[in-house]
């Protein structure tokens, strides 16, 4: 029975160190993951929450851009101030034209 005993004990601890090594390296591996899933979940965070205040800022200036309306007022606008503009120097250079004219005649008038 001793020498049984003597047989068993020395089995039965190193049966219960493997079972307690096995068990050890699982669970420091589950820890592992758990921080590597952890680490990640703040990265994503991270780069999220980034994406999200650069489509806040684009949404920002789109909000303030103007529509296609306004955009159509504003050459049609343009347009109208080139043409009187046009219109202006047409006046503008008859009556230099005619001011030239009239200072060429009281130029000879006094020859």
């Amino acid at each position: 029975m001793i020498e049984q005993t003597n047989i068993i004990i020395p089995i039965a601890n190193m049966a219960l160190t493997a079972g307690l090594a096995i068990y050890t390296f699982i669970g420091r591996r589950n820890r592992a993951t758990t921080q590597s899933i952890i680490d990640l979940g703040k990265q994503i965070n991270e780069k999220l929450e980034a994406k999200c205040i650069r489509i806040g800022k684009l949404e920002a200036s789109i909000a303030s851009m103007p529509e296609r309306d306004e955009i159509v007022r504003v050459h049609e606008r343009i347009e109208t101030l080139c043409k009187d503009i046009n219109e202006n120097n047409k006046e503008i250079n008859l009556m230099l034209g005619k001011l030239l004219g009239q200072v060429e005649q009281m130029n000879r008038g006094h020859s």
